[in-house]
């Protein structure tokens, strides 16, 4: 753990040289985020299922071109993925990692680039790295749905473009990595929506509805819980279990709800309150963050829906410091801050209380490939 809370540290030191202008410090950040991650070895509950899952693909016999051959192979995973998989087979699955990190910390990187402000990009760096969902469980674990979801993110600009094909195709590229892309489909109507102004008296209105849905949601599905089976059980058993309502509660108490508060409904709110001070691509994520709210009952009664609401707090890594900065602009400087320092306590809580949990401990011990035999 000490390690990883030193890169954090390198990471967020390095983008303060952008305080004032931009001097490449946050490019710095994301190669030494990208060199942690591209290196790391059983560094993630999942690695050693994806080792294995490599090891299988390239023993089959079946070359990476034969698309038939591979949809009928029993071995588990999207067809993009295995496809992946082979083809790096003469680089080694430490290889793919190393490609894999590249690729979506470049994605991750030019979207703080192209919605943050160079002051806050120390920010974006603190959401990415120390929110346990998004680096340790996302980048460092769930290699398939976090390389779908760098896709998706690709795929916005169409959206804002109001380019349906593209869009339509990029979806489905991001679905051949992991299943759950394809549920973005339907989000390419935001690029119909404009001209929105969120006043005082709308976001009452818009919290009292979503109490009232956060309240009736779970009542209505509780009872259809056992009708539902859990995906990837195999795959992603230890998710499941950090997921699971019950351990979260016992993980965060307090800490919890003030982060369940702050994070999950203030962040939003304050995106409606400024909707009409961003442009219309800022516009766009805000309104996919805003989703994540009504997703939430969902997950409290089947925890994987979890898997869904990744694809909208992705975002939260260049919403959080675009809004707070958009706070500090006004007479809320000192609010702002405040906050800020507020997500940044919240997020240490949180992975502290992840990487310190019996089942995680093990799963979370760095080491490098440079010490290994190369697989």
């Amino acid at each position: 753990m000490e390690l990883y809370i030193f890169i954090v540290f390198v990471a967020v030191v390095a983008t303060l040289f952008d305080f004032k202008k931009d001097t490449g410090g946050l490019k710095i950040a994301f190669v030494i985020i990208t060199v942690f991650l591209g290196l790391r070895y059983m560094y993630g509950s999942d690695y050693p299922a994806y080792l294995e899952l490599f090891r299988q693909y390239n023993s089959d016999g079946i070359p990476f071109w034969d698309i038939r051959g591979i949809m009928q192979s029993d071995v588990y995973g999207e067809l993009g993925w295995q496809i992946l998989n082979k083809t790096f087979k003469p680089f080694g699955y430490f290889g793919l990692n190393i490609a894999l990190a590249i690729f979506e910390n470049v994605v991750i990187y030019k979207m703080v680039k192209g919605y943050v402000p160079s002051q806050w990009y120390w920010l974006a760096i603190v959401v990415y790295m120390l929110n346990s969902r998004l680096f340790l469980i996302g980048a460092c674990s769930m290699e398939r749905q976090w390389l779908a979801m760098c896709v998706f993110i690709l795929a916005i600009k169409f959206i804002e473009e109001k380019r349906f094909v593209p869009y339509v195709l990029m979806v489905f590229f991001a679905g051949l990595f992991h299943k759950s892309a394809f549920l973005m489909l339907p989000f390419y109507f935001l690029s119909y929506v404009k001209n929105l102004n969120f006043k005082i008296f709308h976001l009452v209105i818009f919290v009292l509805l979503l109490f009232v849905w956060n309240t009736i949601v779970p009542l209505l599905m509780e009872p259809l819980m056992n009708d539902f089976v859990v995906a990837d059980e195999i795959i992603f058993s230890d998710y499941a279990r950090f997921a699971d309502r019950e351990s979260v509660n016992e993980q965060f108490t307090i800490i919890g709800l003030i982060s369940e508060v702050i994070v999950t409904y203030v962040v939003p709110l304050l995106g409606l309150l400024y909707f009409s001070h961003v442009n219309s691509k800022t516009q766009k994520l805000i309104l996919l963050y805003v989703v994540a709210l009504f997703i939430k009952p969902f997950a409290e009664i089947i925890p994987m829906i979890n898997r869904f609401d990744y694809y909208f707090i992705i975002f939260s890594i260049c919403l959080i410091p675009l809004l707070f900065s958009l706070l500090s602009n006004s007479k809320h400087k000192l609010l702002s801050y405040g906050l800020a320092i507020m997500v940044v306590t919240i997020y240490l809580r949180q992975t502290y209380g992840f990487l310190t949990a019996g089942s995680w401990v093990n799963s979370y011990i760095y080491k490098s490939i440079l010490s290994q035999p190369w697989i």
